[in-house]
């Protein structure tokens, strides 16, 4: 059986929103690699997920997605749905938080209104699959110069034939 927070996953690698009828709708909005010059290191672009507790409603798109995953009919699919969801929102409503895996953890603030926050272990971006950070030196640090090292007369004599034009055009770059 495949779990709706494992559906929710992989929907979100391959649409820009997905809503959970009687829920809300996770929102996905990918975004570009950050270079941070100060700390040496090149993130790579990943995908941004909000929720928006306004999107409630339901285009029969994930529930047609769980109920075929699942093999139910629709109506099975939805009554599923249907039950998770209540437990999700009771959970909310008596303050607790949810923690969806992979995806992020949703509570209420003081006010009564819903936060969420993203996850980052996980990268929804395929585009991105398998990229982590790279370091680098920072802008900030000491660079080594090195001087050109000299060479034999030999050597520069050996380089000045036609045979070693190639060479001499590399070495002169450097």
């Amino acid at each position: 059986m495949v779990l709706i927070e494992d559906l929710l996953f992989e929907l979100l690698q391959t649409n820009e929103c997905v809503v959970i009828p009687g829920f809300g709708g996770f929102i996905a909005k990918p975004k570009g690699a950050k270079i941070d010059f100060d700390s040496g290191t090149i993130n790579p672009p990943f995908k941004e997920i909000g929720f928006n507790i306004m999107l409630q409603h339901d285009d029969h798109f994930f529930a047609s997605k769980y109920s075929l995953r699942n093999q139910l009919d629709e109506i099975k699919g939805y009554g599923q749905i249907q039950g998770i969801v209540q437990n999700w929102n009771q959970t909310l409503k008596t303050g607790k938080r949810l923690n969806i895996p992979k995806i992020g953890t949703l509570w209420q603030d003081q006010e009564g209104n819903t936060q969420f926050e993203q996850d980052r272990s996980f990268n929804l971006l395929l585009g991105a699959y398998g990229m982590g950070s790279i370091q680098f030196v920072p802008s900030n640090s000491e660079r080594k110069r090195t001087s050109p090292s000299r060479r034999s007369e030999e050597h520069t004599s050996e380089l000045q034939s036609p045979d070693h034009l190639v060479c001499r055009l590399l070495l002169e770059k450097k």
